[in-house]
């Protein structure tokens, strides 16, 4: 059950049993006993809450079996739910790779088991050495490993403890077949050794090996996601090139698991071939059988730089820089394998050329790869790629079909992602990216580049903060995958959500509803109602009537997916995700107390499931934020802080720094100004102080830019609120000078939107109009919702009348007007009409006191009668 052949020092193995659990007993189970028609032959090994057991069936057949037994006195619903979740998980998958459940049953004392193929296996790693595998047939076995936990995703299985030990290889017909066992997770510390053990939920602790645990593993088991698999299985590739995980030589002295828990979250592993070249060729590496060795025969005088490139991409910090699959991770492996160019490596020409003249020789006299442009912003290069225009036909149709010509784009758009981060003239990167853009849709002999090309510009216009290009790109993605596969192709349905959802976030809400309708008639005319995707585009079109403020709609589509998913007894975590959204849909529709008393039925249902303290962070945060909209400010205060102090005893302080500002918000409302400065004040220290520090690491360089700017925004707020505009507009400067630093237009907008109200409550009126119509231009420049446009302009209009210039204040309310009919949505809504008409009627109106001989606007006929319709 555990892998015991990497020593961890004794005090630092007695610090990290000081939050364990004690083991439990075993029961009183021996050799030759009976569970139904499996007798017990041997104890295979032994986990925090489990036995696993050889035994021998009888019948209907005779054969040899894995029993796993839940210990005696871990009868609790929690651990219960845990064991008969993996026998469901278990039972759900059917993979090569993926160990196989066969019967289940319940022993003479009433504890559960169920039993399994039986694995005359070794780990992996273990596998690879006593076999002297070459370095290829390594990578090809353990490819294998990557399709099973790739199928296992596709389940909705996160394995969360992928380690050596539980991928034991076996051989059938001759050659190794490897198999992933144990997705048990909750085990109590089982040894004393820190490879080898896992760690329960209870205590502060988390689950996994922390070895093989990534770093959101290790500080929040909330956000594990697939791709904590994913640095998983970097770690076990890592292990199996070089003999050791990636920290297991700088982790021999930590004497404190907040000493091994800092180095998994800071460090950088070092390159594989660099932890081999400081050995010898041949090594000799401790087996998993006590006291002895043997030889590693693979040879390691020079590991292919690719592989460096793969194993740390696995292994990046942030997830979304590892491969997002582990079908991705196995891609790439097996561009290694063919000698084609990997998607990890940096994406310098040589590199491809390299590899491109090695592939194809004769081609490569016809057909060239060159860089379109090199945009500079801040002494650092954006590069920008482009396919040349081949000497011959069928060399240019080939190289645009091939696969290193995507990655190397590819990899290109991605140091691009990378440039924007560091806000490097991202107004160049923009243009460049719409040049790429139309270049990609001439792409029309070459689809499949086409459509990798065109969401990866999606993405990064989203990330720069144009949500209109975004929202175009995204509709064309969809298109193009749907032309290609057709529209009822998962990859089509997928890239068909991601664009409705970017709509409903950032785009025509309005547009999006009929959008989702469409999609839910047709999923229910071809699937019927209460599917997965049903249910997924249900919850979207709540969202969609949430953020258009149409509460009863919210409201009453949230209670037929509720009682949709009650009708269908939903497991657990999907009835709580529609119970959850059904909660947030009555808030928008206030009525509170109803939203409060689901929230509550959720809490009911969650201890019933033995599963409340994996929610308990969401009760918390959903309960706030009802409380604040209904007003109850003083009750939400308490409830924010109480949570609060939780999560300081649980979570680093740089993951507690958001639901700190959060809680400044609060007290800003309920005008306890003073409270709300010195919250965001205690932020700021913090990440200035952590500026500080990493002021000379690049690779560390991250400023934690969002959480300055709020915490800038909060005090601007908290200023004018103690009626100090000095400070607020220093406060307000201070968070737009922070923003400028980004390149994001959005956060850019915010910042200055809050510097303009700092301005305009110090009676600066022309400061503000000036800086709202900045705004407006960037909004009009780069946003897809026409809304945030009609918002400046209002903003303009009533700082024009509060000066006394009511024809421009009305000049702008004509604008806003025209606009707005112009949009074609906004027809769909006939309140948003009313409303604009009627904010242009109060202009109106305020012209015609001070100018009763003023001309009438020609739209004035059309206000009054928008005026009167009631959405």
């Amino acid at each position: 059950m555990s892998d015991a052949s990497h020593a961890f020092s004794d005090t630092a193995a007695a610090a990290l049993l000081d939050d364990g659990i004690a083991p439990l007993e075993a029961g009183d189970e021996k050799v030759g006993d009976e569970l139904g028609p499996y007798r017990l032959l041997e104890k295979l090994g032994e986990g925090g809450f489990g036995i696993v057991w050889r035994a021998e069936q009888s019948h209907p057949v005779k054969r040899e079996v894995a029993i796993k037994l839940l210990k005696r006195g871990m009868d609790s619903r929690q651990v219960l739910a845990r064991f008969e979740q993996e026998r469901r998980m278990l039972a759900a998958m059917e993979h090569p790779c993926i160990t196989t459940i066969l019967d289940a049953g319940m022993s003479p004392d009433g504890r559960p088991y169920f039993v399994m193929e039986l694995l005359r296996g070794r780990p992996i790693t273990a596998f690879c050495e006593e076999h002297h595998l070459a370095l290829k047939d390594r990578i090809r076995l353990f490819r294998e490993v990557c399709s099973g936990v790739q199928h296992a995703h596709q389940k909705g299985v996160i394995h969360r403890d992928l380690k050596p030990s539980n991928i034991l290889v076996t051989e059938v017909d001759g050659r190794p077949m490897p198999k992933i066992i144990d997705f048990g997770i909750a085990k109590a510390l089982a040894s004393g050794d820190i490879q080898g053990m896992t760690f329960a939920t209870q205590a502060n602790f988390v689950l996994g090996t922390p070895q093989y645990m990534s770093p959101e593993q290790i500080e929040d088991v909330g956000s594990v996601d697939t791709r904590s698999d994913i640095y998983a299985l970097g770690t076990v590739l890592y292990e199996m090139l070089t003999g050791s995980p990636p920290f297991a030589a700088i982790t021999q002295q930590c004497q404190t698991r907040q000493d091994f828990w800092r180095i998994v979250r800071e460090k950088q592993p070092p390159r594989p071939s660099t932890s081999l070249v400081t050995g010898a060729a041949t090594r000799t590496v401790a087996a998993p059988a006590p006291g002895t060795t043997v030889e590693r025969r693979m040879d390691v005088s020079q590991l292919p730089a690719d592989l460096d490139w793969i194993a740390l991409r696995a292994l990046e910090k942030e997830p979304q820089r590892r491969y997002q699959s582990a079908a991705e991770f196995a891609a790439d492996l097996q561009c290694f394998l063919d000698g084609a160019p990997v998607s990890a490596h940096p994406p310098s020409r040589r590199y491809i050329a390299s590899r491109w003249i090695r592939r194809h020789r004769v081609a490569f006299a016809a057909a060239c790869v060159s860089v379109l442009a090199l945009v500079t912003g801040a002494g650092v290069a954006i590069w920008q790629a482009r396919l040349a225009r081949a000497a011959q036909a069928s060399a240019e149709s080939a190289s645009l079909r091939s696969s290193e010509t995507a990655a190397f784009l590819s990899s290109l758009l991605t140091e691009v992602a990378a440039e924007v981060r560091n806000g490097r003239n991202p107004e160049a990167l923009r243009l460049a990216l719409i040049t790429s853009q139309k270049n990609i849709e001439d792409m029309r002999q070459s689809p499949d580049l086409q459509i990798e090309l065109m969401g990866k510009v999606a993405r990064l216009f989203d990330l720069i903060g144009d949500r209109r290009l975004s929202v175009g790109a995204l509709q064309r993605h969809a298109e193009l995958i749907a032309a290609r596969l057709g529209a009822d192709h998962p990859t089509a349905r997928e890239a068909a959500y991601q664009h409705l959802l970017m709509m409903v976030d950032h785009g025509s809400r309005i547009e999006a509803v009929n959008l989702l309708k469409q999609q839910r008639a047709h999923i229910e005319a071809h699937e019927g109602k209460g599917t997965p995707a049903w249910f997924r585009i249900q919850s979207l079109l709540v969202r969609d009537w949430v953020k258009l403020r149409r509460g009863s709609e919210a409201s009453a589509e949230a209670a037929t997916a509720a009682a949709e998913a009650r009708r269908q007894q939903l497991p657990g975590p999907e009835l709580h995700a529609v119970l959850m959204s059904y909660a947030g849909a009555l808030e928008s529709a206030k009525k509170y107390a109803l939203a409060l008393q689901q929230i509550d039925e959720c809490k009911t249902l969650a201890r019933q499931r033995g599963d409340f303290e994996e929610y308990r962070w969401e009760f918390d945060v959903r309960t706030v934020e009802i409380l604040v909209s209904s007003g109850d400010y003083a009750r939400a205060i308490e409830v924010q802080s109480g949570a609060i102090e939780r999560m300081r005893q649980q979570l680093p302080s740089d993951q507690v720094a958001h639901q700190i500002l959060w809680l400044a918000e609060i007290e800003n409302r309920a005008r306890m100004h003073q409270q709300a400065i010195a919250h965001a004040e205690e932020i700021l220290t913090r990440i200035r102080a952590h500026n500080q520090a990493i002021a000379n690491d690049e690779a560390r360089a991250d400023t934690q830019r969002e959480e300055m700017l709020k915490a800038f925004e909060i005090q601007t707020t908290a200023w004018r609120g103690l009626k100090q505009p000095a400070n607020a507009i220093a406060s307000a400067e201070e968070g737009l000078r922070i923003a400028q630093q980004g390149g994001n237009e959005n956060t850019q907008c915010h910042a200055m939107q809050s510097l303009a109200a700092a301005h305009e409550f110090a009676g600066h009126l022309e400061d503000a109009w000036q800086l709202h119509r900045q705004i407006y231009e960037k909004h009009a420049a780069h946003n897809a919702s026409y809304k945030n446009r009609l918002d400046d302009l209002r903003a303009m209009a009533q700082i024009r009348q509060r000066q006394g210039r009511l024809s421009d204040a009305l000049a702008h309310a004509r604008d806003a007007w025209q606009q707005t009919l112009a949009e074609p949505s906004s027809k769909l809504e006939p309140d948003y009409l009313e409303y604009m008409a009627d904010f242009a009627l109060k202009i109106w109106k305020a012209v015609k006191a001070k100018e009763p001989m003023a001309a009438e606007p020609e739209e004035l006929g059309a206000w009054e009668a928008a005026a009167k319709v009631k959405g």
